[in-house]
Order: structure tokens, then C-alpha cells, then sequence
């Protein structure tokens, strides 16, 4: 740590980031050639772009209810989401994670068996090495079933569509403003905040140790 700390300041976080990104990328090139992954990740400079183009990303997140779901997040409650499973392997998708950014629209869907958009998030913090933070912005009052957008002709070809397995997956501008049509022909009026309390906790024998995270298998 001490050679780490005299050859870079940045904070150890990101360089944890970096080092996953590096061993994600090593596992899934079949001819090994890392020639295309950058040494170092220059984190400051993608803040900057984003902060200057004003580009917002669209994601979409999953929630397995028999471990979590939307419903017991209140309106305005940070959430974390770990980035590598219990095992300490990458989530599917790694980039994903890697690539969001605070500010980013995130919508909530329920897998089985309620298989319903319920949610509509942001991300709060990108990730800092073990996390991402997200935290719910409202509940959906017209929840948009899954046959629904697998009938319909843009949302049938997003990222989770065409391999749902995984949890955080791209969705593009054009499919989430396919999507905000999708609320409106519905319900004029198709969002509404909840009244719920934000819980402090969620099911500990169901999540991480940190209070307000969440730990899938």
C-alpha cells in the first residue's frame, strides 16, 4: 500500500475498481490480449465529460422479490447495490456498473412472478469499488407488464430483452422514451409518490451487512 500510495493519490476505491476491471476484462478475452484495456482508468476525466455534455444514461435494474423488491424502498431512500456477487466475482455485465453515473434514470422491475416495471430510480453515487448507489425517485401507478414490452417493437430489442439474465442492463435513450409513452397512453397521470416511511433496514438475513445495501447471490 505504501509503493501504491507513493506512485498515485488516488483514493484506493477506485483503484479496487480499476483492478476488477482488469481482472473481468482478463477472464472474459479468450486470446488474453489486454492491449485494448487502458492501464489506468482516468475516473476525473469521465466525471468531466459527463458533467459537461450533460448526457443522461438509462438502466435497468432488477429486483428478485423472494430477496428484495422496490416496494420496501421509500420515495427519496438511498439504496446500495453490490457490483460482484457473494463470491466476490464480477455481476454479469460488469460494465455497467462501472459505466453509471450520478444522475442517471434507472427503472425498476420486479422478476418473478410479478414481472412489472414498478419504479422509477436514479443513480445517487457511482460505484465506489464494492457498490452502486441508487436510490427511488417514485412508484409507478400503472406498473408495465413484462408481455407488454416484450410485444412491443423497440423494447423487444433492449439488453435485458435479448438476455435477461443478470441484473443492471443499458437500456437507450430510445427505449426509455418508448417507455415514458408506454406510462402515458396508460394513465394520464401514471406516477405517484409513495407514502411510505423510509425503512431504515432492509431483511438482514436477506442482505448485506451494511444497513442500507443490498447483496444478491
Amino acid at each position: 500500500m505504501e509503493t501504491v500510495r507513493a506512485a498515485t493519490d488516488e483514493p484506493f476505491y477506485e483503484l479496487s475498481a480499476d483492478a476488477r476491471r482488469w481482472k473481468f476484462a482478463l477472464e472474459t478475452s479468450k486470446s488474453h490480449d489486454l492491449s485494448d484495456v487502458p492501464l489506468y482508468v482516468d475516473h476525473n476525466a469521465d466525471k468531466d465529460a459527463s458533467a459537461s455534455d450533460g448526457s443522461k444514461q438509462y438502466w435497468w435494474l432488477n429486483a428478485n422479490r423472494s430477496i428484495w423488491s422496490f416496494s420496501e424502498i421509500a420515495v427519496g431512500e438511498e439504496q446500495s447495490y453490490t457490483i460482484c456477487n457473494e463470491k466476490g466475482n464480477p455481476r454479469r455485465i460488469f460494465k455497467n456498473f462501472l459505466d453509471a453515473r450520478a444522475g442517471d434514470v434507472v427503472v425498476g422491475y420486479e422478476t418473478t412472478p410479478v414481472k412489472k416495471i414498478v419504479a422509477i430510480c436514479e443513480v445517487s453515487k457511482p460505484q465506489d469499488g464494492e457498490r452502486l448507489y441508487f436510490k427511488k425517485l417514485r412508484d409507478l401507478d400503472t406498473p408495465v407488464p413484462f408481455s407488454d414490452i416484450k410485444s412491443d417493437p423497440v423494447l423487444s430489442q433492449c439488453e435485458f430483452c435479448k438476455n435477461p439474465n443478470g441484473s443492471f442492463f443499458k437500456l437507450t435513450e430510445e427505449e426509455y422514451l418508448r417507455l415514458e409513452e408506454m406510462l402515458d397512453e396508460d394513465d394520464a397521470s401514471p406516477v405517484q409518490t409513495s407514502a411510505k416511511t423510509p425503512t431504515p433496514t432492509l431483511d438482514s438475513s436477506k442482505t448485506s451487512s451494511s444497513p442500507n445495501s443490498i447483496s444478491l447471490p
